[in-house]
C-alpha cells in the first residue's frame, strides 16, 4: 500500500500497554509506574517551568548526575552517557544501530514484550529463552550460555529487573554471559528500566570499564516516578555512545523534563517503593493458597502471579474483582494464567482484592 513496509500492515502488536481492560476498575495495578507518584521534594521555579521557547540543546544536566549517580562503581564520562525519549527510546534507537532482516536477537522469556514488537518490524529472527513454570520462571544461565554460543553475532537483550516477574539477575551471571556473547562478536542490552529497585552496586553500569560490548539502559519512569517527562538513558563506551546519538532522535528530551530529570535522579524517591514492595510481597508469598508467585526480587514492585490451569483467565477475575492488571498473555512462555501486577499505593486494598481472587481460583480448581 503505497510503498509502505507490507510487514508493519500486518503486524500484531502485544504491547501489554495497549491490551489493558477497559471494564471499570477502583484498583490500578497495571502499569509499572512508581505507585506513589512523583518526588514530592522536587523544587521548579515558575521561571523554569515556563522557559520552553528554546529546543533542548543540551541534556547535559541530567548526564552529569547520571556520572554522580555511578560514581562509585564505574569510571564513567559524561561522553558515556546519551539521553532519549525514554527507555523505550534508546532501545529504538540500539535497534537502529543493529537489526536487519534476519538478524537474530537472543533475549529470555518472558520479558518486555513491546521491544520484541519493535524487533518484529525489522523482520529480524527473536530466539527466546523460556524461563520455566516447572522452575517457577527462574533464570537458568546455563541455557542461556548454550544459546550465545550457538548463534554468534546475535544481539543479547536482557531486561534486569525482570518485567513480568520482578526477579533479578546477580552480577556474575550477568558477567558470564557478557564475556561469552563477546567471544563470539555480540552485543548485550541490559535493559535496566526497574534498575532504580536494585542496590546501585548491582547494575551492570559496573562493568563498562571491562566490557566493550555492553550497553546499559536506564529510566527515570519506574523508581523515580517520572514517566511523565519521557526520559531514558544509555551508558556504554564512548564509541558505541558515538554511534547511538547519529540515529537517536533530534531534540529526543524537552527543556522542562531535563531540569525536573536532572533533580530526581539522585533523590532517593524509589526507596519507599522498595520498603513496602517487600512487605507486601512477603506478605502474598506466606498467605495466597492458590495463586503462585513467579520468582522474584521482593523489593521491585512488579510480580508475576499465575496458576498452573492454563483455562483460568486470572486478568478477568481480578478486572470482575476491582482491579486491573497486565494479562501475561502477550509475552512469549506464558498465557492467561497468568498476570503481571504492579504495587498500588493503598497496598491493604490490594492485598484484600489479591486475596478475594484466590480463593475464587480454589473454588474453580
Amino acid at each position: 500500500m503505497y510503498g509502505i513496509n507490507e510487514r508493519l500492515i500486518n503486524l500484531v502488536r502485544n504491547d501489554y500497554s495497549e491490551h489493558l481492560s477497559e471494564k471499570p476498575f477502583k484498583l490500578d495495578c497495571s502499569l509499572g509506574e512508581n505507585p506513589f507518584g512523583s518526588y514530592d521534594g522536587l523544587d521548579v521555579s515558575k521561571e523554569e517551568l515556563l522557559d520552553f521557547s528554546s529546543y533542548p540543546h543540551s541534556e547535559d544536566l541530567v548526564v552529569n548526575e547520571v556520572v554522580k549517580k555511578f560514581s562509585s562503581i564505574a569510571n564513567i564520562d559524561t561522553s558515556m552517557v546519551a539521553v532519549s525519549c525514554g527507555s523505550m527510546g534508546v532501545l529504538m534507537g540500539i535497534n537502529r544501530m543493529l537489526l536487519n532482516e534476519g538478524k537474530k536477537i537472543i533475549g529470555i522469556a518472558p520479558q518486555f514484550s513491546a521491544i520484541i514488537d519493535d524487533f518484529n518490524t525489522y523482520g529480524a529472527e527473536y530466539i527466546p529463552v523460556y524461563m520455566r513454570k516447572e522452575n517457577n520462571y527462574r533464570f537458568d544461565l546455563k541455557d542461556f550460555l548454550c544459546c550465545v554460543d550457538n548463534n554468534p553475532n546475535a544481539y543479547i537483550y536482557i531486561d534486569n529487573p525482570n518485567n513480568p516477574t520482578g526477579q533479578t539477575i546477580d552480577l556474575e551471571q550477568i558477567e558470564k554471559i557478557v564475556k561469552a556473547a563477546k567471544n563470539v562478536n555480540s552485543l548485550v542490552c541490559i535493559d535496566e528500566a526497574y534498575g532504580d529497585y536494585m542496590e546501585v552496586k548491582s547494575s551492570a553500569v559496573s562493568m563498562l570499564n571491562t566490557y566493550d560490548n555492553l550497553v546499559v539502559v536506564r529510566s527515570l519512569s519506574k523508581g523515580l516516578g517520572a514517566a511523565g517527562i519521557r526520559i531514558g538513558v544509555l551508558i556504554a563506551s564512548k564509541a558505541i555512545v558515538d554511534v547511538f546519538k547519529k540515529v537517536n532522535i533530534p531534540f529526543s528530551t524537552t527543556s522542562i523534563g531535563n531540569i525536573i530529570g536532572s533533580r530526581i535522579i539522585n533523590s532517593g524517591w524509589e526507596e519507599k517503593v522498595k520498603i513496602i514492595a517487600s512487605e507486601v510481597k512477603n506478605k502474598l508469598r506466606l498467605s495466597l493458597k492458590n495463586i503462585k508467585m513467579s520468582c522474584t526480587n521482593f523489593n521491585v514492585p512488579i510480580c508475576m502471579y499465575y496458576v498452573d490451569d492454563e483455562s483460568i483467565d486470572l486478568e478477568a477475575l481480578f478486572i470482575d474483582a476491582g482491579m486491573r492488571v497486565v494479562s501475561c498473555s502477550g509475552y512469549y512462555g506464558t498465557s492467561i494464567n497468568a498476570v503481571r501486577i504492579n504495587l498500588n499505593k493503598d497496598y491493604e486494598e490490594m492485598i484484600r482484592i489479591m486475596l478475594e481472587v484466590d480463593k475464587k481460583v480454589g473454588s474453580e480448581l
